[in-house]
């Protein structure tokens, strides 16, 4: 009880909670939705409402604040070239498995990350940094380790860590 005694609730901004429903439907026709139907569109109002309410009730349990940074999120521009380079990469490797010239890897790897529980920009630079490494073919990102301030990450062969990773806070 003395955790829900400290507990701070959040305030719901009925503007943010419009905008998100708003960009919500609009991934879900941009992504899912081949035509804008009438049993799509019900089947889009089954899934983005039970995510909006999710999100939010969510947003109100947790104390996160997140300050993103226009630079940071244009990092993203890299993403495509990212997704074809290892998209070829991943597919020499499944060729030569399959040929059986080498069995296709499979690796575990730990690059330091500028981590923080506070600091909104770091926060913001971590969740971008999952989202976006986790884009490209090669390279899965399984966690980061606030306390040791380490990624973890998987690839199926080994290459350098990304510039936009970096230029996130990885290391290495």
């Amino acid at each position: 009880m003395e955790g829900a005694a400290n507990h701070r609730r959040a305030k719901v901004r009925p503007g943010r909670l419009l905008i998100s429903v708003a960009f919500a439907t609009g991934l879900w026709i941009l992504l899912v939705s081949s035509s804008i139907n009438k049993h799509e569109m019900l089947v889009g109002a089954a899934c983005v409402i039970p995510t909006i309410v999710f999100a939010f009730f969510t947003a109100q349990c947790m104390d996160v604040r997140f300050g993103l940074r226009l630079r940071d999120l244009a990092e993203a521009w890299r993403i495509p070239w990212y997704i074809g380079s290892d998209t070829v990469t991943v597919t020499r490797v499944l060729i030569k498995d399959l040929m059986h010239i080498r069995r296709a890897g499979s690796l575990f790897r730990v690059c330091g990350f500028d981590t923080s529980k506070h600091d909104p920009v770091r926060i913001a630079r971590t969740v971008l940094a999952v989202a976006c490494s986790t884009c490209s073919p090669n390279t899965i990102v399984i966690g980061i380790d606030q306390t040791q301030s380490r990624m973890l990450f998987h690839q199926i062969e080994r290459s350098s860590v990304s510039t936009m990773t970096k230029r996130m806070g990885a290391r290495g």
